[in-house]
């Protein structure tokens, strides 16, 4: 799902490896795949200029997301 923080949006692609079914995620992961491009299209068809998070481990989207807050 799409991270909104003021007015930079951040959009996070579905980690195959890691990706599990469960309870809050109901899709498999070629929908969530779906899903995302559907967001990304989506978000530009609007205007907006989503930065896509690099797939990688999770600290380092989190250091990802954190460096690019700080360049704001």
């Amino acid at each position: 799902m799409p991270k909104t923080i003021g007015t930079i949006r951040f959009l996070l692609f579905p980690l195959g490896k890691k990706y599990i079914s469960d309870n809050e995620r109901l899709e498999t992961f070629e929908e969530a795949e779906s899903i995302h491009h559907s967001l990304l299209k989506t978000y530009t068809q609007f205007g907006y200029n989503p930065i896509e998070v690099p797939k990688d481990e999770v600290q380092k989207r989190i250091d990802f997301i954190l460096e690019t807050l700080k360049k704001t």
